[in-house]
């Protein structure tokens, strides 16, 4: 997420805040993510069940785009609105949900 924002900030491309940008993500840096990998796969305890890999800070999607913004002071950055639209998926394979009722 903040790769993909400087990078498009560095193009001269907006940023897109969908629905706001109100989504909160935990930010965690690769290499984070790495050796909590290789420590999993050595560690006996971790054997069974699932292991979330996080730093346990929620990060709002438009706190981020506001400091790329620092960065790149003539970024764009729009609010816009996304819905899911099934028009395509239905229609190229002839799809329809049969246990989806939400």
């Amino acid at each position: 997420m903040v790769a993909w924002s400087a990078t498009r900030a560095a193009l001269g491309l907006p940023l897109y805040l969908n629905d706001g940008g109100h989504q909160i993500r935990d930010l965690v840096h690769v290499d984070d993510i790495a050796e909590a990998t290789v420590r999993a796969l050595v560690s006996p305890s971790a054997r069974t069940g699932t292991l979330n890999v996080g730093t346990g800070i929620p990060n709002a999607i438009r706190e981020v785009a506001a400091l790329v913004g620092k960065h790149f002071p003539n970024v764009e950055i729009t609010e816009t609105s996304y819905r899911f639209h099934r028009t395509r998926l239905e229609r190229v394979l002839t799809q329809t949900s049969k246990r989806s009722t939400i």
